[in-house]
């Protein structure tokens, strides 16, 4: 919920989320990195709800 209230937050997820799904192996490097983003954007948002 925090994440769609935030949208500089919500803009990375959609980035990282078209990302994820535009590679073809886990193994891909873009892949790698789209999912750390990810994880990044939900870390942030789990933070400021913790606040």
């Amino acid at each position: 919920m925090e994440i769609e209230r935030r949208p500089d937050l919500s803009a990375r997820r959609s980035r990282a989320l078209a990302t994820i799904h535009g590679t073809t192996s886990k193994n891909d490097p873009a892949f790698r990195s789209a999912m750390d983003e990810l994880r990044a954007v939900e870390d942030m948002a789990t933070q400021e709800v913790s606040e």
